[in-house]
């Protein structure tokens, strides 16, 4: 388990530079506040076509990552299958740890 990544998911999420839920994520994205849209690896098919679908066209990155949403939930504070984060430098460091831990 990549303990850094999920370390740093939920600084990421105190300091107030992520949203959560799939709602929440599309807004962010449509107002352009996202840099990087991730994904648990146990999202449903369905909401995995659905999000895909509404993000075509926008310059935010899509990323999975290794952890169900049981996992993301204890580093996050609330469990959720869909994140976005708001800061480009968090979405830097996020997909470096993401891209290490495949």
């Amino acid at each position: 388990m990549n303990n850094q990544l999920l370390s740093f998911l939920g600084i990421c999420r105190r300091a107030g530079k992520m949203t959560l839920g799939y709602d929440s994520v599309v807004s962010s994205v449509t107002n352009g506040e996202s840099c990087l849209v991730i994904m648990a690896d146990d999202i449903s098919p369905r909401t995995e076509k659905h999000l895909t679908e509404a993000l075509t066209g926008t310059p935010v990155s899509i990323m999975k990552v290794p952890y169900d949403r049981n996992t993301l939930g204890k580093s996050l504070g609330k469990f959720t299958a869909i994140i976005s984060v708001n800061d480009r430098g968090f979405a830097v460091k996020i997909t470096e740890l993401i891209e290490n831990s495949q």
